[in-house]
Formats: C-alpha cells, sequence, structure tokens
C-alpha cells in the first residue's frame, strides 16, 4: 500500500491565487508585450479570414483550412470555429488579437502556477511562473503568431487536465478520470498533440506511485478504460477526416516548453531543500537563479527582435514565401508589397490602418473590410442573366442589414453611409457583407467606390 501523504487540496489560500495572477500578468507584460505591436505572420495570413457556411461544415468533416486554402493536413475543428469567430469580431485588427493571446499566456502561466504551487510550494510556484514566461523558445510556439492561440488553449486544456489528475490522483478509478477523457477529447479537436494528455498522466501515476509512493498504482480497469476511450478517439477522427496526418517530432514545441518548465521547477525546489540554509548560500543561490532567469529573458528578447518583429529580415522573407503560395485575396499581396516599402522606409504601420479596403469573395457571396476613416461607400453590383425578373440580395453593413432586389443583367449602384460604433472600433475597419440567398445565381461585385471626409486622404493617398 502507498504511504499515505496529505491530500493536495483545491481550496488555496485566495492570497496566494491572487499573487500568482499578478505575476503571471506583469510577468506577460514585461516579457511579451512587444507582440502589440505585431502584425500577420506566416500562416495568419491564410486562416484569418471570413468563413461560409459551407467553409464550417466543411471543417467539421475535413482539413482545418477553408476551402481552397491549402491548409489540407490536420484536423482542427475547434480551432477553425474559433479562428473564425476571431476574425468575425477583430477583422485584421491585429492589436486586440495579439491582446488576447497575451491574456491567453498569463492563464497558462497561472495554471501552471497552482499546479506547482499544490505540490512544491507558493515560492517554486512563483519561480516556475517566471521560468516558463522567460523560456526563449515560447514566442516562436505561442505568443508570436496570431494562428498560435490554438496552442495557448491547447495549453490551457493541458493546464486543466494536470489540474484535475493532481486533485484526483489517489483515486485511480475510470470514474473519477472522466474530466480527464473529455479534456483529452476536447484538446484533440484543437490540436493533436493533446492526445499525448492521457498516455502523458497515466505514466505519471505510474511513476509517482512506483519512486514517490504517495498514490495509488494504474489499476487495470483505468488502463483498459483508457484504451478503449483512444480508440473510439481515433476511430471518431478517422471516420471524420480519413486522410489526416499525423507529425510526431514537429509543431510540439509548446507542449515541450511548458513540460520542461514542470521538470525545472521540481529541481529547483529540490535544490532549495537540500541546499544548506546559511544566509550567505541561500542568497547565493538566488543570485544564481536570477542571473540564468535574466539570461533566458535576454535570448527570448532576441527571439523577438530578430525573428518576429515586423520589418525583421525572417519576418520579410516570410512574407514573400506566404505572397508565392498564393492568398486568399489579392488586396493581401498588395499589402505585402506596400509593408516592405513602408519597412524599407521606417514608416509601417499595421494592415488595419494601411490599406482602404480589403474584398474576400466567399462563393457567391462577398465580403468586405474598409478602412475606418472612410465616410460613404458605392458597390456596383450585377446580376445574372435569370428567368426570373430579379433576385434577392443581402447586404449587411457594420452589423445591420438591408435587402436589395437586383434586376438581371443589369448594374445597380448602391450607396451606404458609414458610421462609427463599437463593431468599428473592435475591427479598426468598416465590415460589408453582401449576401445571395440559396439557389439563387452568382453576382458580379464591379466596383467599389469610397468616399473620404473633405481634407482627408485615403491610406493608400487617393482621395
Amino acid at each position: 500500500m502507498p504511504a499515505t501523504s496529505r491530500r493536495p487540496s483545491l481550496r488555496l489560500a485566495p492570497r496566494g491565487w491572487l499573487l500568482l495572477a499578478v505575476v503571471a500578468i506583469v510577468g506577460v507584460a514585461i516579457t511579451h508585450a512587444v507582440v502589440l505591436s505585431f502584425g500577420l505572420r506566416s500562416d495568419d495570413y491564410m486562416m484569418l479570414r471570413p468563413f461560409s457556411e459551407a467553409d464550417v461544415r466543411h471543417v467539421l468533416t475535413g482539413p482545418w483550412g477553408p476551402l481552397g486554402s491549402g491548409q489540407d493536413a490536420y484536423f482542427r475543428p475547434l480551432t477553425t470555429l474559433y479562428l473564425a469567430g476571431l476574425f468575425d469580431i477583430f477583422g485584421l485588427h491585429t492589436w486586440p488579437m495579439h491582446l488576447l493571446s497575451l491574456v491567453e499566456l498569463s492563464v497558462v502561466a497561472w495554471l501552471l502556477g497552482l499546479f506547482l504551487w499544490r505540490d512544491l510550494g507558493l515560492k517554486v510556484a512563483l519561480i516556475g511562473v517566471v521560468l516558463y514566461l522567460v523560456q526563449p523558445s515560447l514566442p516562436d510556439s505561442t505568443s508570436a503568431w496570431i494562428l498560435n492561440q490554438m496552442h495557448l488553449l491547447a495549453l490551457i486544456v493541458v493546464a486543466a487536465a494536470l489540474l484535475v489528475w493532481q486533485s484526483r490522483r489517489q483515486d485511480p478509478r475510470p470514474v473519477r478520470w472522466i474530466p480527464i477523457f473529455l479534456l483529452t477529447a476536447l484538446g484533440v479537436f484543437i490540436k493533436e498533440d493533446t492526445a499525448m494528455i492521457l498516455p502523458a498522466l497515466l505514466a505519471l501515476q505510474w511513476a509517482r506511485a512506483r519512486f514517490v509512493n504517495d498514490v495509488p498504482g494504474v489499476t487495470t480497469e483505468l488502463v483498459m478504460a483508457s484504451v478503449l476511450f483512444s480508440a473510439a478517439l481515433i476511430g471518431l477522427r478517422a471516420w471524420t477526416f480519413p486522410h489526416f496526418t499525423v507529425d510526431p517530432w514537429t509543431a510540439h514545441l509548446h507542449l515541450i516548453v511548458f513540460s520542461s518548465t514542470l521538470v525545472m521547477a521540481a529541481g529547483i525546489a529540490r535544490i532549495l531543500a537540500w541546499y544548506p540554509a546559511q544566509r550567505w548560500r541561500r542568497a547565493v543561490a538566488i543570485l544564481i537563479l536570477f542571473v540564468g532567469l535574466g539570461a533566458l529573458a535576454r535570448l527570448q528578447r532576441t527571439e523577438f527582435v530578430e525573428r518576429f518583429a515586423p520589418c525583421s529580415a525572417e519576418d520579410r522573407q516570410l512574407d514573400q514565401v506566404m505572397r508565392a503560395r498564393g492568398l486568399p485575396t489579392e488586396a493581401l499581396a498588395r499589402w505585402i508589397d506596400l509593408k516592405a516599402r513602408a519597412c524599407g522606409e521606417g514608416r509601417y504601420q499595421p494592415l488595419a490602418l494601411a490599406m482602404d479596403q480589403l474584398h474576400w469573395s466567399r462563393g457567391d457571396d462577398h465580403v468586405l473590410l474598409v478602412h475606418r476613416g472612410a465616410q460613404s461607400i458605392s458597390l456596383d453590383l450585377r446580376a445574372a442573366p435569370l428567368d426570373a425578373d430579379s433576385e434577392t440580395v443581402q447586404v449587411t453593413v457594420d452589423g445591420v442589414t438591408r435587402t436589395l432586389q437586383l434586376r438581371a443583367d443589369t448594374r445597380t449602384t448602391v450607396t451606404y453611409r458609414l458610421t462609427d460604433g463599437w463593431r468599428v472600433r473592435w475591427r479598426a475597419a468598416h465590415r460589408i457583407d453582401i449576401d445571395v440567398e440559396p439557389g439563387q445565381a452568382p453576382i458580379t461585385l464591379s466596383a467599389v467606390r469610397l468616399a473620404w471626409p473633405v481634407g482627408i486622404l485615403s491610406p493608400m493617398g487617393a482621395r
């Protein structure tokens, strides 16, 4: 029988919860706030876009990218739905999206601190939070790209599973592990890396029982339940998306960083417990610890500046790679050209503030993002030749929908005044949706004209 031990309590002191939250938030602000000035990077261009109903149906049973995006290697339906919602709320206004990344990173660091606190004490938990936030590989894995919010969501699920295991490890009956099974399933449909949650926790339960001897070992019933659940999960995924691929070596960097922080924090706890308590020796140990953390922070800052900052050599190279691959709208290709010139002249500004308009075609429908400084918009619409005299089109401007009747094979010009509002402020742009009712012929958007306030030039320099 394992030795008895004090069971970790979920009722940790409120002051500790608050202190860990403050350290996580302040730590993220100090180490990662630079990303607020970053723009789009790499696959951000492909995945941050309007999703049609057909796109949503497609990602529920196929690859995670929209139709025609080329993102056909993985099945991540929850991530895709999340990104679709992100675009609907923020458009391509990158500042609030990067801010959301920092919020999610703070949550991950806080949950990590709670996990460490229960087993190793509050001091080690605080060190672990700081250690995690200064990891040099963290920008690449989580914070520098908007698309990497899927890694942050996956890490929140991983941290939640660790906390559940920590509270239930004294009772390894399968029924007590049901929340862990459900979190594993949730994680798999966010990012396939999280399939390792269940086997990792089984291994952790076994190792703790074998080497620490303060929890029961893994039971046969739990192993069988885990195998059956994993087989069902794999079967469901293979049924919905039979040609998915799995890369066991790459794309796991964020989980490696997270796991290494746990190991290093546990090692720090052992060292602090073993190290003699003389004041000068403890002061030396603390000095060495802070020097190490400072060195990691310096390496991380170098990563931000040299690799991920707008106009860095790698950022501009990736822009050209994405341009060569083909972008979902020609306006993004023009933006990359504009950005390259602006970087060379030292006057870079984010996309949402630098472009007159962006236009996506979603099958028969159209979506436009228009600079928030525009005063009005005129649309030239033409319906295809029809058996009927007209067809119905819905035009939604900043959330307000209007219904139009277009005569067949006739150009119709409509003009809408653009007004400010919370939707416009969040997106830093006006959004116009042109939707054709199902079963009707597609329409052509032949011209878009913007009017600007008197004396104001458009971002592209045209009246």
